[in-house]
């Protein structure tokens, strides 16, 4: 049988063989083994099967590539993004480890101040922060879910991007029309700017903006469409042959945004990988505001909306209203059709309560048949799934209850709005 026959997780988080094994010769530190790999999938079987690879580096022992944060993306049996990231035989030179370096993958660097490499088994020849004597990169994943309706997934990668913050977020929809959502947050105490990796197997064409998106073209008509929603004042994407081969096999675009010190930018960027038989939205169309950053994405019959911040100030948009990092909320008619909840603890959608961890902090995704939670230590849970059948805590099934429309985990009680009575009492109401 097929692996989507038989059920298997679409997705899922790999932590790296080398910082596990006894062959790894950094094991005598104990903090090593935070870093590894995320796959992503919509499906498995089948010519619409889209893959997300997102890499999270800690240890550097046997493969000293410059790629923590490194996204690659393959749809419908081609190639769009890709790790360009191997090696050119040359160890002298301008061109010395070419292919190895931090801006040879699809990440964020910092113009003039990106990490490369020195003399081979030797330490690097630019880092900001001075990395420790036993090699470490400190990728690190921050929060992982993998959900019927979306996975979720976020990485600290400060300093192999060459920053004081350096996050990315990334939010991978499916269902008939799937896409990638990417946000990163970056801060850095000079002024310097940043610039925003991509690497194709073939040329690019347009501008990354609404009116033109950045567009990967395949054989057979498909596409991968690029638009970035944010920051504000980005420059015009530098599209230029990056290869050691000829005729070229890849080519890199940078888009830049310059900072003043120590200000935050947020890169927020929506990818759609499309065949003739995909939809594309009617429209993709920017709702930040001082209390989010955002995006609202009409398909025609369904509408996705969009929301990041962080879980103490709250984030809305006016109709979705959040205590996360992140959330999505698909509506179709004005009827809740499913969303995801990243590293939050209430999400709601014109005052219907769509999860409520009564203060602890999850990730979750609900859609017509399946509610997926990621979280340590959560006692009490409600969900909005009128129609859920399967509840998985942690990648495993979770005793759950029904009240009314909410899936419920705990004895707590809860009412038919999906809130806590201790919150209610905390709130006088």
């Amino acid at each position: 049988a097929s692996p989507d026959a038989q059920g298997w997780p679409t997705s899922k988080y790999f932590r790296d063989n080398l910082n596990q094994s006894r062959k790894n010769r950094v094991r005598a530190y104990p903090a090593v083994g935070d870093g590894g790999e995320i796959y992503m999938h919509n499906k498995f079987d089948g010519p619409g099967r889209v893959s997300v690879f997102y890499k999270v580096r800690d240890e550097w022992a046997f493969h000293v590539h410059e790629d923590d944060g490194h996204i690659s993306l393959h749809a419908f049996g081609e190639v769009f993004l890709q790790d360009y990231g191997y090696y050119n035989g040359r160890t002298s030179g301008d061109d010395a480890y070419f292919g190895c370096q931090s801006i040879d993958h699809n990440l964020v660097t910092v113009a003039g101040d990106h990490f490369t490499y020195g003399v081979r088994g030797q330490d690097h020849t630019k880092h900001y922060d001075e990395p420790p004597p036993e090699g470490r990169y400190y990728g690190k994943v921050l929060a992982f879910l993998s959900g019927g309706f979306a996975d979720y997934a976020h990485g600290r990668h400060k300093n192999v991007w060459v920053t004081d913050t350096g996050e990315r977020i990334l939010i991978f929809v499916k269902g008939p029309a799937p896409y990638l959502i990417v946000r990163d947050k970056l801060q850095r105490r000079d002024a310097r700017a940043y610039e925003w990796n991509l690497h194709t197997p073939v040329r690019p064409t347009g501008a990354a903006t609404m009116e033109s998106p950045l567009v990967i073209t395949r054989p057979g008509n498909k596409t991968l469409s690029v638009v970035l929603i944010e920051p504000d004042g980005f420059s015009a994407p530098l599209i230029a042959a990056h290869s050691h081969h000829t005729p070229p096999h890849n080519w890199r675009t940078v888009i830049t945004k310059n900072a003043a010190a120590g200000q935050p930018i947020s890169f927020l960027a929506f990818m759609q990988p499309r065949k003739p038989d995909v939809p594309a939205p009617a429209s993709v169309t920017k709702t930040s505001s001082d209390k989010h950053v955002g995006m609202e994405i009409d398909f025609g019959s369904y509408t996705d909306r969009l929301l990041f911040g962080n879980e103490t100030t709250g984030i809305s948009d006016g109709t979705v209203t959040a205590q996360a990092e992140a959330a999505v909320v698909r509506l179709a008619a004005g009827v809740v059709q499913g969303f995801v909840m990243g590293e939050g603890v209430r999400l709601e959608c014109s005052g219907l309560t769509l999860a409520d961890t009564d203060g602890v902090v999850a990730s979750i995704a609900a859609d017509a048949t399946s509610v997926q939670i990621s979280a340590g230590g959560l006692t009490n849970c409600a969900v909005y799934a009128p129609a859920a059948a399967k509840v998985l805590l942690n990648g495993r099934p979770a005793a759950w209850r029904r009240r009314g429309r909410y899936v419920v985990i705990g004895s707590d009680p809860v009412d038919r709005k999906g809130r806590f009575g201790r919150r209610q009492r905390k709130a006088g109401s």
